[in-house]
């Protein structure tokens, strides 16, 4: 039996899930980089787990083992900093394009849903420090 000890040390396998972007590290597709579209279990206890990918080229490899793969992790600069801090009000924004984009509003669930809406843009237009300034001509 293992002491805690030797149990905290070992490694842990990555998080292979459906969606994740991997490359391929052995067998006929190695080199090749694309994404997990099926996972399979093993047919016993202790069998490694299978993986379906779609390839970046376009082409598909079936029945990959789970030791054969690595995800692929994005590099930090991948995304400009400057501009991930407000993709969650971006994404706030759009959402809230698209309640009004609808039409009147006739559904309490609508109401509500634009209510929350507008709460979390206030949240965060205060964590980012951004003021609304509106400047009213009259003519």
């Amino acid at each position: 039996m293992k002491k805690f000890k030797e149990l905290r040390t070992e490694s842990v396998d990555e998080a292979k899930k459906l969606g994740s972007r991997v490359k391929i590290t052995k067998g006929r597709f190695a080199g090749k980089e694309g994404i997990i579209r099926q996972m399979d279990n093993g047919k016993f206890k202790g069998a490694d787990k299978s993986f379906d990918i779609d390839l970046d080229d376009g082409k598909e490899a079936n029945g990959v083992r789970g030791k054969d793969i690595k995800i692929v992790k994005e590099a930090l600069g991948s995304v400009d900093e400057a501009s991930s801090k407000y993709l969650k009000y971006s994404d706030l924004l759009l959402k809230k394009a698209r309640i009004v984009a609808q039409g009147p509003m006739v559904s309490s669930e609508q109401q509500r849903a634009l209510t929350y809406i507008n709460r979390e843009i206030a949240r965060e237009m205060k964590k980012l420090g951004i003021t609304e300034e509106v400047e009213l001509h009259y003519g």
